[in-house]
């Protein structure tokens, strides 16, 4: 039988980091906000059945114009955002079809996700329960002490940056982000809640550019890649 599949879009973040008037996500690449286009490719995946986009409060409307405006017809609703990240999740979980199977949970502000490795991590989320998209690290990593001297040369044999989407079943997400909730604790990404409570994810290794836009640097990348595309 077929899995249904629903899309959460986190996109409530102010992204200090950019130093823009704007928040990244609302930041207009050929008249197109970033956020369109990550919306856009989770529109193009058969797979995802519906799309529910988290927004600061004051970007309903705007977003709401632009989702019509550029015919993202999967989008099913569009919400005010909570105070952090994982408050956001939990919002636009509760918003979620009765009838779905498994939540995709990707980041409002990384438009160069590959359809591809979108396909590949909802294959491993039916086969394992829950898994998400990452790629191997290449660079030398250290720890270091307070002072910001190096302590250590960590290994980084099976050490991977871990990307959005990040797909689970949907009881299994649910109840892992209100029991956080419930409980005051407090993590970087939905993997590590579901790693909290037991719950192993399997990693859909990928080699693609998936980069977050969090600097003007990344602004400038993507106004170079989206207008080439």
């Amino acid at each position: 039988m077929k899995n249904k599949i629903s899309a959460v879009v986190a996109a409530s973040g102010i992204g200090a980091r950019t130093r823009l008037d704007i928040p990244k996500q609302f930041y207009e690449i050929d008249g197109v906000p970033i956020l369109a286009y990550t919306v856009r490719t989770l529109c193009e995946i058969k797979k995802i059945n519906e799309i529910i986009v988290a927004v600061p409060e004051e970007y309903l409307l705007y977003t709401s114009d632009f989702v019509k405006k550029l015919g993202l017809s999967k989008v099913s609703k569009i919400i005010p955002g909570g105070e952090t990240r994982q408050k956001t999740v939990l919002k636009c979980l509760c918003e979620v079809d009765g009838n779905a199977d498994f939540v995709l949970i990707h980041d409002g502000a990384r438009p160069f996700v590959d359809k591809e490795d979108i396909l590949n991590c909802i294959a491993d989320a039916e086969k394992f329960g829950a898994s998400a998209v990452g790629a191997r690290c290449a660079d030398t990593l250290k720890k270091s002490d307070f002072d910001g001297f190096i302590t250590e040369t960590v290994d980084r044999e099976n050490v991977y940056r871990i990307y959005t989407p990040q797909i689970f079943k949907k009881n299994l997400i649910l109840n892992a982000h209100e029991n956080a909730d419930k409980n005051a604790v407090n993590v970087t990404d939905d993997c590590a809640l579901i790693e909290k409570y037991g719950t192993k994810v399997k990693i859909t290794e990928t080699e693609r550019n998936n980069l977050k836009i969090t600097t003007r640097d990344d602004i400038m990348y993507a106004e170079a890649v989206l207008k080439w595309e």
